[in-house]
């Protein structure tokens, strides 16, 4: 729904099909890139759409971004990621997560109820994760198939620190 935001998103339903053929997809939010001075806060909002990206991250509801806060959102759509050439240094490519497709965020009260796949990382609540991070009481319910890496809360983790509290698979 946007491509890049900084500020607060509330209470917004998303449903049908969302593609990217270059970039990041997801269901609210395609990708945000913030410093330590600006961040993104986004609660209560609901993904029911088809979520792919052709070469990029992918997510229901934030397909990359980071120092987000994550909180209520829930995902119930197809969330797929096919890039494929992923040099070490691009952490974008072939990622897909139920919530948030890479880099790092606090997500807090999230669930995703939809399928997760990606040709090298995927998970239920992210699919990369690259930063600090807190998970807390969240709960991931779709099939989830990374060609690499795959798991029920996060597929593949690298650099910083993070919690992961509460959450089931």
């Amino acid at each position: 729904l946007f491509n890049i935001a900084s500020g607060k998103i509330e209470n917004l339903k998303v449903s049908g099909n969302i593609t990217s053929t270059e970039n990041n997809a997801g269901g609210i939010v395609a990708g945000i890139y913030t410093n330590n001075s600006g961040s993104l806060e986004i609660n209560k909002c609901e993904n029911r759409a088809k979520v792919v990206s052709l070469k990029k991250a992918a997510g229901g509801i934030v397909g990359c971004g980071r120092i987000i806060k994550v909180s209520n959102c829930y995902n119930y759509g197809e969330i797929c990621s096919y890039g494929t050439d992923r040099p070490s240094t691009n952490y974008e490519i072939g990622c897909a997560g139920g919530i948030v497709g890479t880099h790092c965020a606090d997500i807090q009260d999230c669930g995703n109820e939809g399928n997760v796949s990606s040709t090298v990382s995927a998970g239920g609540i992210i699919g990369y994760r690259y930063m600090e991070f807190n998970i807390a009481n969240c709960y991931n319910n779709g099939e989830i198939s990374g060609t690499t890496y795959s798991g029920g809360i996060i597929g593949e983790t690298i650099a910083g620190t993070g919690n992961i509290y509460n959450c089931y698979n």
